[in-house]
């Protein structure tokens, strides 16, 4: 029922926009044949378009665990609930009475009009003249004309035949008809009763054109309507007279509308287009429930078509997802050897990764398994990034990098909760060597998290592997480096820093780094804590473990230049800032000694001025 009314007041809107645009418009023009059309498919249209919906589906994955039922019902909501759905119900019933009372009405003059046809004078021809004795205005019914031929005078007659001929010929009792039954469907609709008024009154225009240019005796035609005569009428016909002669004397005497004026028609077409994209446009969410015996996987081989990929891209999408690739080429017989992925699901992201070989790729997987997006060549159903694999389906020892963080070699990745996964990108071959260099030969293992913690590297195997990449912090402003506890200077250049003399690094991002260090560190913090604890450290604490510095470089220490003698004896923890000029600063600052570059350290216990 509620869908019922949904679509009566959907209708009703888009008869009015009809209404309106011929009111304003068009009821003023003289193109009454293509108001005839204008005004049926106006009918048409606020009947077909309420059930036309464009709709868009939107797949959710989500946990088995997730709940999914309703909100608690109280019972002083389902008692309003059970009155408004008594409302409707009494609503609907009501609404059907008056269909019914109007139907009643319309099959009444049907019947009406059958038994007055019946008891007339038959005379058949071209069209079924009907001749009667009866005082009414001639009409026409389908292909019958009805009149009294003892009323008229020759010349009137023939005037009254053309006009019920053109009636019939041109079927505007199908017009008629089909308004009845629409005004009956949406009685409550008062504009359906204006459109039906003016919709019976271009009809009767139309009518008086043709018959003016036949007999071509327009004013004696205009007289004879003015004739008009009381007597039985039927709201189903035709009639010659009605009350609307004088409008209809007015539009013969109108000067014919220029053809310009066609264009008004079309101001339809925005109001309809507008109508659709409020109404017509169903946006529906699905809930894909993943469990533990659940796989959603995708494959791409080196023999893919390009056509095979829109395909799958295709499919992709429409289950709520998203496939990407790019840089594909193809190797002299066709087949795939370069091609760059990336797979989302939600908000969760495996890749973009790109995978290359000459004689073509292997197979390459995709898709979601105990709620975990993957990506990766030669991979197995039942199996993902986060389980053990059979060796021939893995990586060969590859190297785990947390957050831009190489992992130690007996880091256990299951110790990683999945749900703190932002993304997982795997690197193999040449682009794993040129990026990490011979510890990548294996292939690398990215994995980015949602919220980066601190991860230590105390192993012996972590030694040398400090690396901090464009993906730890995802910014464009450069983060904050703090050096044991000392917030460094914005120029400071972390790759002076030697990696073995690195305990951890500790990267904090967004609330957990402006709760600790402010406004500072709006844009990630980079925590470098030092080795303290061996006997090789504690030889070395007396100073910054630094990279081995160029010999030209200039030294500036609290505003005075040093040698690099004395530098090597500054006491580290004394320092409170220190920075690195390059290039044209360098020079800039310090003319011709700074070309090699300028270190510039500021110890506690001087202005800080000095710099």
């Amino acid at each position: 029922m509620e869908v019922f009314f949904i679509h009566l007041v959907k209708s009703s809107g888009i008869l009015v926009l009809f209404w309106a645009v011929y009111h304003l418009f068009l009821k003023k023009e003289t193109f009454f044949n293509s108001t005839r059309w204008f005004l049926n498919f106006g009918l048409i249209a606020s009947i077909v378009i309420p059930f036309i919906y464009f709709k868009t589906i939107n797949i959710i994955e989500v946990p088995t665990n997730t709940p999914t039922s309703l909100p608690t019902i109280t019972n002083e909501t389902a008692q309003e609930i059970s009155v408004a759905s008594k409302l409707l119900t009494y609503a609907f019933y009501g609404y059907l009475l008056g269909i019914l009372f109007f139907s009643t009405k319309l099959l009444i003059q049907l019947a009406s009009l059958y038994r007055f046809i019946k008891k007339g004078t038959l005379k058949k021809g071209n069209f079924n003249y009907v001749l009667t004795n009866e005082n009414m205005s001639p009409f026409s019914f389908f292909n019958y004309i009805v009149y009294n031929p003892n009323i008229y005078k020759e010349k009137e007659l023939e005037a009254i035949l053309t006009h019920e001929q053109i009636h019939a010929k041109q079927h505007h009792s199908i017009d008629v008809i089909f308004l009845h039954i629409y005004t009956i469907v949406f009685w409550i609709n008062p504009i359906a009763w204006l459109y039906k008024k003016e919709h019976t009154q271009n009809l009767e225009y139309i009518t008086d054109l043709h018959t003016s240019n036949k007999l071509n005796t327009q004013k004696e035609y205009q007289y004879l309507l003015l004739k008009q005569l009381n007597g039985m009428q039927y709201s189903i016909i035709n009639p010659f007279y009605n009350s609307l002669i004088k409008k209809r004397i007015v539009m013969l005497q109108k000067q014919k509308s220029h053809k310009k004026n066609l264009w008004k028609y079309s101001l339809i077409l925005p109001l309809l287009a507008g109508f659709m994209m409020l109404f017509s446009f169903k946006t529906v969410t699905k809930f894909n429930h993943l469990n533990e015996n659940t796989t959603n996987q995708y494959v791409i081989t080196k023999q893919t078509t390009d056509n095979e990929l829109e395909e799958l891209k295709n499919k992709v999408q429409k289950q709520g997802n998203k496939l990407i690739y790019s840089n594909l080429k193809r190797n002299s017989s066709g087949l795939i050897k370069n091609i760059k992925i990336k797979y989302i699901v939600g908000s969760i992201k495996a890749g973009p990764t790109e995978f290359s070989k000459e004689e073509g790729i292997g197979n390459l997987y995709f898709g979601t398994n105990n709620n975990t997006v993957y990506l990766d060549i030669e991979k197995s159903t039942d199996s993902n990034l986060l389980t053990e694999q059979p060796k021939s389906k893995q990586l060969n020892d590859p190297i785990y990098v947390i957050d831009g963080k190489i992992m130690p070699k007996d880091f256990d990745v299951k110790s990683i909760d999945p749900e703190s996964i932002y993304s997982m990108n795997v690197i193999k071959g040449e682009s794993a060597i040129e990026k990490y260099g011979e510890k990548g030969r294996n292939g690398v293992v990215e994995i980015f998290l949602k919220d980066s913690n601190q991860i230590n590297l105390n192993s012996s195997d972590s030694k040398n592997s400090f690396k901090i990449s464009s993906t730890t912090i995802d910014q464009k402003e450069k983060p904050l480096y703090v050096l044991d506890g000392k917030i460094l200077h914005e120029d400071f250049d972390i790759n002076t820093i030697d990696p073995s003399t690195i305990n951890h690094i500790n990267v904090l991002k967004d609330i957990n780094a402006t709760k600790k260090y402010g406004d500072e560190g709006k844009n990630g913090v980079i925590e470098i804590v030092l080795e303290t604890n061996t006997s090789e450290a504690k030889n070395k604490s007396t100073s910054i473990q630094f990279k081995k510095i160029d010999p030209n470089q200039l030294i500036i220490l609290d505003g005075k230049e040093i040698s690099h003698e004395e530098y090597s004896k500054i006491d580290r923890e004394e320092i409170r800032a220190f920075i690195i000029l390059k290039d044209g600063d360098a020079v800039e600052k310090y003319g011709e000694k700074g070309k090699n570059g300028v270190i510039i350290i500021q110890t506690k216990g001087s202005s800080k001025n000095s710099f």
